[in-house]
């Protein structure tokens, strides 16, 4: 799915590059013709593969498998490979721990660490693109429009909703002084947090349980009084449980902004 995304964006970008998708699974040449785009049908662990990629020729390799390891040492061998391609490569990790293990974790100096290798400018985290995107988008426009006192409701604490919130942390500081998290486990999501990241200069509510149980809706409603307009954040896994909520949501609170995740 994500690969589809990219080749939307790019071809919205640059209609006319030459592209090529490499994968193990015959049928994303459908895919790969829909995009204009030429397909090898292989698997880019092996050697054989990568040597009729041309490497050196590329423009620029992006990275995508399911597998965060299987990214990185793919990455890895094609920078053996293709030195020239440093600074052009983009590897996708989709765990957020071990993203910013790899960003921040690692002892300085160390020059043969695949991140150094590899850049810590080319390492991306889908989570943490569109949460950039929302917060400097939509979220600070909202903050701007209201009220000082704004409340941010995180309805689902999983890593969607924990990197909005960094997020918020380090580029809207100040624009928001309460948040309020739902989740099934809301205390245990909010420890491994405080410990990975850590809370800001900002109130946290805690609502453990169902965010699809009306009771909840309630507590969060008490948490939030006296606020004209909080912004609800409904970032669950479930795109259906999302779209849900927000609609009751919308005919409970109307002058709420609600914004819904949907892969």
């Amino acid at each position: 799915r994500m690969g589809i995304l990219y080749l939307e964006a790019l071809r919205a970008e640059e209609p006319d590059a030459q592209v090529l998708l490499v994968d193990i699974e015959p049928a994303c040449e459908a895919v790969a013709r829909h995009f204009g785009a030429a397909f090898l049908n292989g698997d880019i662990r092996w050697d054989p593969t990568r040597l009729e990629l041309s490497l050196p020729k590329a423009r620029g390799v992006v990275v995508m498998t399911k597998d965060d390891l299987l990214n990185l040492g793919i990455a890895t061998n094609i920078l053996d490979e293709a030195p020239n391609l440093t600074g052009k490569i983009m590897v996708h990790v989709g765990d957020l721990s071990l993203t910013r293990t790899l960003r921040n974790g690692l002892p300085a100096g160390d020059s043969k660490s695949i991140v150094t290798v590899i850049g810590h400018d080319h390492l991306f985290n889908s989570h943490q693109v569109a949460a950039q995107h929302l917060v400097e988008h939509k979220l600070r426009a909202h903050f701007a429009r209201t009220e000082a006192t704004d409340v941010v409701v995180l309805g689902g604490f999983g890593r969607f909703n924990q990197t909005i919130l960094e997020v918020l942390r380090s580029e809207a500081a100040g624009e928001f002084h309460r948040v309020v998290i739902v989740d099934t486990q809301a205390k245990l999501q909010a420890r491994s947090f405080a410990e990975q990241v850590g809370f800001g200069d900002y109130q946290i509510e805690i609502v453990e349980g169902d965010m699809n149980d009306p009771h909840i809706w309630e507590q969060v409603h008490k948490a939030t009084s006296g606020v004209a307009s909080p912004a609800y954040l409904l970032g669950t896994d479930s795109d259906s449980a999302n779209l849900q909520v927000a609609l009751g949501l919308g005919r409970r609170y109307p002058a709420a902004r609600i914004f819904v995740r949907c892969f």
